[in-house]
């Protein structure tokens, strides 16, 4: 006997036969619960139109001024790369890179490729590299996300605007990019990952006595024998599950729980403010916002 298309759930592994859902339809797992499928809200082209408006706002949130400072009748605009350029002068070289790597470059390679990918889906055209593209633009949401920069600026602009004979604006620069990590934001959830997966290639149907192995990235299911090689959909390599993940989780969760307290107790930096030492720790900063 054979099942439906199946899929693996992402949160818990349990195989499960998932059918192409109705509009405003929803999906759950029977074990965890999860969400495996959410068409409510989602849309291929809603997702290129955000993508495609973050990419090109993209341009003038990093040419144009944030913002401009004055202070004593002098006036300074800042601009993304100015700040990463006066990071690099001061010898600061590891993070004006990580920096001009998060808040630049993949910003722009992350909204430029899933630009991309959702065009040619939405058209019809399909291509081998569509999978590994579309995993690519997945994996790099979690490092290239302007929503994040831009709440360090308002963090920034807040405490600016609260120094005495001192006047701050925003620019042109940081309303293009206040756009941008909205659309940024509306992109994420208005892309209906599955259907994104089903249209590169589809489930698979496997005879239940098979032993398998899921994708970690597109739920695809394939048969054990299979492991250690290219996903057929995405291109990731299958995995067998990690020896000894609780373990390593529970450890993991330990030692960080342990360390979540100093780390928003204690001092994170000190500046000297009117040849004063000034202390900031996370909970002084949420307590000034």
């Amino acid at each position: 006997a054979f099942f439906a298309p199946m899929i693996a759930c992402p949160d818990c592994g349990l195989l499960e036969g998932l059918p192409a859902l109705a509009p405003g339809s929803s999906a759950e797992c029977s074990l965890c619960g999860g969400d495996l499928e959410r068409t409510s809200g989602r849309s291929i082209t809603a997702g290129l139109c955000c993508a495609l408006g973050t990419f090109f706002l993209l341009f003038p949130g990093n040419l144009l001024p944030l913002m401009s400072v004055g202070i004593l009748g002098m006036q300074n605009q800042n601009r993304l790369a100015s700040g990463i350029a006066m990071l690099w002068d001061r010898d600061w070289l590891l993070l004006a890179a990580l920096t001009g790597a998060f808040a630049l470059v993949l910003p722009f390679l992350r909204f430029g490729l899933l630009s991309v990918v959702l065009a040619m889906v939405r058209l019809g055209y399909r291509s081998s590299w569509l999978g590994p593209g579309f995993r690519w633009a997945l994996w790099l949401d979690v490092w290239a996300m302007p929503d994040v920069y831009l709440l360090a600026g308002f963090v920034g602009y807040f405490r600016l605007i609260h120094v005495q004979e001192m006047t701050v604006k925003v620019g042109a620069g940081g309303y293009c990019f206040l756009a941008a990590a909205l659309l940024a934001m509306l992109s994420r959830a208005a892309i209906d990952r599955r259907t994104v997966w089903r249209a590169i290639g589809p489930e698979m149907e496997m005879p239940n006595e098979y032993k398998t192995v899921s994708c970690t990235t597109c739920d695809l299911v394939q048969p054990l024998a299979r492991a250690g090689q290219p996903c057929p959909r995405c291109g990731a390599r299958l995995r067998p599950r990690k020896p000894y993940a609780m373990l390593r989780a529970t450890a993991l969760i330990v030692a960080a729980f342990i360390l979540f307290f100093p780390a928003n107790i204690l001092p994170m930096n000190t500046s000297i403010q009117m040849g004063r030492p000034v202390t900031y720790t996370i909970f002084k900063g949420v307590h000034e916002l």
